[in-house]
């Protein structure tokens, strides 16, 4: 006889096989919690013994569901590790930082030296996965013990130049900063001696130096002082002073291991001395607790100087001469060695150097009777201070302008060659135009808010911080003047279009009206001016002209702004503004324009969404923390909800972070969620009501430019019908 099933057992059977499963879906089974370590090792290295050192990794939750975990250090070494924090719960899709922290020491370990000991132990995380199962994941932690024992050891370091350069040593007359330094036995460094050189008077020698710490344990710099020597230097104790350190002059908190503090001696004295300075440190270094050095520098006045910049003849007749005179004077401390005294090579042939004398050092001569001097071969100008009553630190140079032809501004200069320089004295006569620009030149260069190539428009309101901001010198900052409601200087002016402006001063130094006709720009070889290889329109324009048909009177001035944008090019740009004038010496003057640009590359834009197979009534989150601009941080994020597939209660177009649910018609009236809002929207999440294809865009900007570039990115995400088992 056949076995049978049981009834009961058989009827379940046949309601299964035709009745199918039931027509309401269960409810879904969410994916518990589960961690994602990075990284999954901390090496921290060689470090000080009884040093507390810190380092961290990311513990993210990937799961669907809340993470609870318990945190703990295990293994051998465990005793010189901690975590914190200790236990931690995230939501899914969360992260955390886990801080943990190596400090090696005796008393862990019972006393027992760590010197040049290797400690590992792992970071324990414990939580409850899938099916209640208990699951533990690792973090490696290393650290090795330096063998040096746990004191400081104070180092004294020679700072760099401003390009980076080491400073020269200290030599007999050297004239910039320096320093000497010397190497230990022991590994450490110090100075045998520092200078600041021999700055001109009233300008400001700084000598960069560092303090560093070299052994195990804090240092401790009690004092830092600079004094001068008594009796051998001539400088008053403010000329000299330490910038950069506490006040006093300490480091406050003192120098960790490896850690060093750079600062800097200054020396600015207001008129000519001789300074010799004694620096003294006090430390904790048990080998070293003081350390002192002597530094030397000397302030320079100026040194040959003329009784005055210009020799201005006026109007002289044809055949007819007028003669003008100038002193050359040695205003120094040190004797100067005048090389030439003679007219430049511009020079108009209607002047000529008629003599040069001093004053007579016979005591039989009259008052004021001189004495003809050469310079070939060289002339000593003695120091004012060091000659009496003999004029050996001065002489006079006399010039007689004779022109040829009426009507012609003729220019020139006399040059007086030293040791220290040229000096030179303008000479000007006749009655034509002089023009000159102030400055002489455009140097767009590379401002603090860089110049971006990729702006997104040209033409834009030139109104901005450099225009119509004052009315009197004094409303502009520094040495800035204002002409014509513009602060003028070398700064550059970023206007918000992403294009910078600089405005000049066209001048007439003639005795006559300057004409001028027109004002151009043009390339370095007289062709077109350069152009946006990509846009097409000029990267230089003139942007406002205030000279063209314009008569400027002698000693008066009109303004020439220049606008300068790249988008595409990139580097350097140059080109030249011409100025067409009745200046008979340049009928076409040219002011060299030259600009420079920071490419700025646009930003990339992405997103991915969690879970990859959404579901419908499912939370789905849309994250576009994975966008970069190879140039920092994007700025914004911004979401649009392109289109759907059917029909939708999510409302289709941008998404405002301010009202991210408006025009949403789900039952319950959540259809978006910014969860770092209002900081950050750089993650959306979304709730789906039916099944199909949800386009968004992300549209990002980056911060480099202003306007900034945007990139944008979209997709489709398929949001399926909920599943269900039996």
């Amino acid at each position: 006889m056949r076995n049978r099933l049981p009834a009961a057992l058989v009827a379940m059977l046949v309601v299964m096989a035709f009745g199918g499963c039931s027509c309401s879906d269960p409810a879904v089974t969410t994916r518990p919690g589960e961690a994602k370590l990075e990284p999954q090792a901390l090496n921290f290295g060689e470090v000080c013994n009884e040093t507390p050192h810190d380092s961290t990794f990311t513990l993210t939750n990937i799961g669907g569901g809340a993470l609870n975990a318990e945190l703990k250090i295990v293994g051998a070494d465990a005793v010189f590790f901690t975590v914190d924090p200790a236990s931690i719960s995230l939501p899914a899709n969360r992260s955390a930082t886990i801080h943990v922290r190596y400090t090696p020491n005796d008393d862990a370990a019972g006393g027992s030296s760590q010197l040049g000991r290797r400690h590992i132990a792992q970071v324990e995380v414990a939580y409850t996965g899938e099916k209640d199962a208990a699951v533990t994941k690792t973090v490696e932690v290393v650290g090795e013990v330096s063998d040096n024992e746990v004191a400081p050891q104070v180092s004294y370091v020679c700072g760099t130049k401003e390009d980076g350069s080491p400073l020269p040593r200290c030599e007999q007359g050297i004239a910039e900063p320096c320093c000497n330094p010397r190497d230990n036995a022991d590994g450490t460094k110090d100075w045998t001696g520092l200078g600041f050189g021999q700055p001109r008077a009233g300008s400001t020698a700084t000598l960069p130096l560092q303090v560093r710490n070299l052994g195990c344990g804090d240092l401790e710099i009690s004092s830092v002082t600079l004094t001068p020597v008594p009796g051998a230097s001539e400088c008053d104790a403010s000329t000299a002073r330490i910038v950069g350190l506490g006040t006093p002059a300490t480091v406050p908190g003192g120098l960790g291991d490896g850690q060093g503090q750079d600062f800097s001696l200054e020396f600015n004295a207001p008129e000519r001395c001789t300074y010799l300075g004694n620096l003294k440190f006090t430390t904790t270094d048990p080998n070293r607790s003081t350390f002192e050095v002597l530094v030397g520098g000397a302030a320079r006045e100026p040194n040959l100087v003329t009784s005055t910049d210009l020799l201005q003849f006026g109007e002289v007749a044809p055949g007819n001469t007028a003669q003008q005179e100038f002193a050359v004077r040695n205003t120094g401390s040190f004797a100067i060695a005048v090389q030439s005294v003679a007219l430049s090579a511009a020079t108009s042939p209607d002047y000529t150097i008629v003599k040069i004398e001093k004053d007579s050092c016979n005591g039989n001569a009259p008052a004021n009777a001189r004495t003809p001097i050469s310079i070939d071969g060289g002339y000593t100008l003695a120091a004012t201070n060091s000659i009496a009553n003999c004029g050996d630190d001065e002489f006079f140079v006399t010039v007689r302008y004779a022109p040829t032809t009426p009507a012609n501004q003729d220019t020139g200069a006399v040059e007086i060659q030293s040791a220290d320089g040229m000096v030179p004295v303008r000479l000007a006569g006749g009655t034509a135009p002089q023009i000159i620009t102030n400055p002489d030149g455009i140097d767009f260069g590379m401002p603090a808010a860089p110049l971006c190539t990729g702006g997104d428009s040209y033409s834009c309101d030139r109104s901005n911080g450099c225009a119509g901001v004052c009315t009197t010198n004094s409303d502009c900052p520094g040495s800035e003047t204002c002409y014509g409601g513009t602060c003028i200087s070398s700064a550059t002016c970023a206007l918000t279009c992403g294009t910078a402006s600089k405005t000049i001063e066209v001048c007439n130094e003639g005795l006559a009206s300057l004409n001028i006709t027109d004002v151009f720009l043009t390339s370095l070889d007289g062709g077109s001016a350069p152009v946006d290889s990509a846009g097409g329109y000029p990267i230089f324009k003139v942007g406002e002209d205030n000279c063209s048909d314009t008569a400027i009177a002698q000693d008066q001035c009109c303004t020439v702004t220049v606008d300068f944008q790249d988008k595409n090019h990139g580097g350097g740009s140059n080109a030249y503004l011409n100025i067409v004038s009745d200046d008979p010496a340049n009928p076409t003057y040219k002011v060299n324009v030259v600009a420079f640009t920071k490419p700025d590359a646009r930003p990339v834009a992405t997103f991915t969404a969690n879970p990859s197979v959404p579901q419908v009534d499912q939370w789905v989150t849309l994250d576009a923390r994975g966008s970069t601009d190879t140039e920092g941080a994007i700025a914004t994020y911004a979401w649009t909800l392109v289109s759907f597939t059917g029909a939708t209660n999510l409302p289709i177009g941008d998404i405002d972070p301010a009202a991210q649910n408006a025009g949403c018609n789900r039952g319950d009236g959540q259809c978006f969620e910014f969860p770092f809002a209002p900081n950050n929207t750089s993650v959306l999440r979304f709730h789906p009501d039916v099944s199909g294809g949800y386009v968004f865009e992300v549209r990002v900007t980056d911060q480099t430019c202003n306007p900034p570039h945007e990139a944008r990115f979209s997709t489709t995400v398929q949001v399926t019908n909920v599943t269900g088992g039996n």
